[in-house]
């Protein structure tokens, strides 16, 4: 997960002069990202088809074995990182709202 938050740019957020603004919008950036991500995952997704469409053309058996389970690998950790990705999204609306209320304290 850290690995996918060193993705985002550090930024000042504008506009912004509470605490609770700025995690709101931080929280909205963050969701906006993973919008763009999904699309770049799907384009991904496409791509590794279109290998697995060459690896077929292949007539040695030993090497089309590995690139077929090199490319079930790519495709499971790729599987893997999306669905992790998606359950740590979930719990950042609770997580900012957890934040604010203990900036209220």
């Amino acid at each position: 997960m850290s690995n996918v938050f060193q993705l985002f740019q550090e930024k000042k957020i504008e506009g912004a002069t509470d605490h609770a603004s700025r995690i709101a919008i931080a929280v909205a950036e963050i969701m906006a990202s993973n919008g763009q991500l999904a699309g770049a995952v799907k384009e991904l997704s496409k791509h590794l088809d279109a290998l697995d469409s060459v690896i077929e053309v292949f007539e040695e058996t030993s090497a089309k074995e590995r690139l077929m389970h090199v490319s079930k690998v790519s495709r499971e950790s790729l599987t893997h990182a999306v669905c992790e990705l998606s359950q740590q999204l979930r719990k950042l609306p609770n997580l900012r709202n957890e934040f604010i209320e203990y900036l209220a304290l």
